[in-house]
């Protein structure tokens, strides 16, 4: 679905013609992403017959949920992770860390406490980023994220299938 409305503003001795466009987009999982776009278009007196064209990116309306997967951080009970905070290699961990640090996983009486340890390496060390996730039942889960390779993606892809297996199966259990 996309919409487009113009409208044309007189200006002295120039034109502007001012288009919105507001788009529609559904992704992959069933979402809608809300993009709106708008140009401004001015066409000056004939001693400059190039217009000018200037655009206005507006802002993404938020939508009720646009990431890819979501992570069920009611099955995680511990993460502990060593990574060089200056490797690019330690991006994935870096960006798990913030997602597990939410306001609901810090207090120790909450019932989604994460037990969260980091082990920051110095700047020249040359071991491989790793995370180790604990998850209830004490199944746990090593993802050495420096000589795999791995993105954010694919770390939340694989704690989502085990958080998910371990979610399936106790819900068959009680």
């Amino acid at each position: 679905m996309c919409q487009v409305t113009c409208r044309k503003l007189i200006i002295p001795d120039s034109i502007s013609l001012l288009t919105t466009t507001t788009s529609d987009t559904l992704l992959p999982n069933g979402c809608v992403a809300q993009s709106r776009e708008e140009t401004t278009v001015k066409k000056l007196p004939e001693s400059n017959p190039t217009p000018s064209i200037q655009r206005h990116f507006l802002p993404l309306k938020p939508t009720t949920n646009t990431a890819k997967m979501t992570i069920p951080i009611s099955t995680i009970t511990t993460f502990r992770t060593a990574y060089n905070p200056f490797s690019r290699a330690s991006r994935p961990c870096r960006l798990f860390l913030g997602m597990l640090r939410t306001p609901s996983t810090i207090p120790t009486s909450s019932p989604t406490h994460i037990d969260i340890q980091v082990k920051q390496l110095p700047r020249e060390s040359t071991q491989s980023p790793t995370m180790t996730i604990g998850f209830k039942g004490g199944k746990e889960l090593t993802l050495d994220v420096g000589k795999r390779g791995l993105k954010i993606g694919d770390v939340i892809e694989e704690v989502s299938r085990v958080g998910r297996a371990l979610q399936r199966e106790a819900s068959l259990k009680g």
